[in-house]
């Protein structure tokens, strides 16, 4: 016969197996909850599962009943804090939220927006009075710092970048309507490849397949030009030779054709004193003149952004000579 307490251990496990199975974001029916219980050999008949989930939604008011139709569905509401057994710790609270806080534009809306009940019980913790005080004031202590002058970031459709990531992390082809910085407003198809999070500006790194020139197919598209995006159904094979790290390092998404060039110029010892330490290519060599400024040679590859940090150091930096590698032609200034 069972015992009084042994019926409370076994309702307390059932109720822990269903929620354990209650998604955070698409929702789920009693049967699927029944059948992804058996397969975990936890053997119930779908009327208990009912039952169970409707004692749940009675005590959990963040337990969201679809009932537009049968069977009904359930889900956690997008607020809902995650039920965490174990509960988290603190250094698992403080790597949520840094990652909440630096790593938004590196993942899939979708999957992000599953994880905001993450964030929230982490958040939580961290401003709980039992959490380790230094896993508190480490958000206090450090901060990303741009290299350049800080920008507000423009503003991005926040659909848009669902779509855009969402097709992304499927490798599924997608139509868009951009506008390019004269105005002109073009309609794409497009493989999309990669994201380039190049502050405050987030760049889609995409195959647009109805560009006749093959060397001019991969470009990147500035994600707050972007007027619509919209799925399509076809999925592709992303190219094996496709390697977005070598297009970073290429410079091609800073307006450049990723030509390398040998790049000499000489600069005024102060200003040019930080290439000492953070370097322009693995080969950089810099030698100190008589009058106090320094030549500097280095292979890199030739962009826009390279000729606009050149410039920036305005009368600071002279002779400037640039020879392109692959042809031999030099440019001077």
């Amino acid at each position: 016969m069972t015992t009084p307490r042994r019926e409370i251990t076994d309702t307390l496990q059932f109720a822990l197996d269903v929620l354990a199975l209650i998604p955070h974001r698409l929702h789920k029916t009693a049967k699927e909850i029944r059948d992804e219980l058996e397969a975990n050999s936890i053997r119930r008949d779908l009327r208990s599962v009912q039952r169970m989930l409707k004692t749940l939604s009675d005590f959990y008011p963040q337990l969201e009943v679809y009932t537009d139709r049968k069977p009904y569905g359930y889900r956690w509401g997008t607020q809902a804090p995650k039920i965490m057994l174990p509960s988290m710790s603190s250094i698992e609270a403080l790597l949520l939220v840094m990652s909440q806080n630096y790593l938004s534009n590196f993942l899939p809306q979708d999957l992000n927006n599953s994880l905001q009940s993450f964030f929230l019980e982490a958040n939580a913790v961290l401003k709980a009075q039992s959490t380790d005080q230094s896993a508190k004031d480490w958000l206090e202590k450090v901060r990303f710092s741009p290299p350049s002058q800080p920008l507000i970031p423009p503003e991005i459709d926040p659909e848009i970048v669902e779509t855009v990531t969402h097709c992304l992390f499927n490798n599924l082809e997608m139509a868009l309507t951009y506008q390019n910085r004269r105005g002109e407003i073009s309609e794409y198809v497009v493989h999309p490849y990669g994201l380039i999070d190049r502050a405050p500006v987030l760049y889609l790194v995409a195959d647009s397949l109805r560009v006749a020139e093959v060397d001019r197919r991969i470009r990147t598209y500035a994600a707050h030009r972007m007027i619509k995006a919209r799925e399509l159904s076809h999925k592709f094979d992303r190219p094996f030779d496709f390697n977005l790290d070598e297009y970073v390092t290429e410079g091609r998404h800073m307006f450049g054709k990723g030509e390398r060039v040998k790049l000499q110029f000489e600069i005024r010892g102060s200003p040019g004193m930080h290439l000492q330490e953070a370097h322009l290519s693995e080969d950089q060599e810099i030698q100190e003149l008589d009058d106090g400024w320094l030549r500097v040679t280095a292979t890199v590859n030739e962009s826009l952004e390279l000729k606009r940090w050149m410039n920036g150091f305005g009368e600071d930096i002279r002779d400037v000579d640039m020879t392109f590698l692959d042809d031999g032609h030099t440019s001077r200034s």
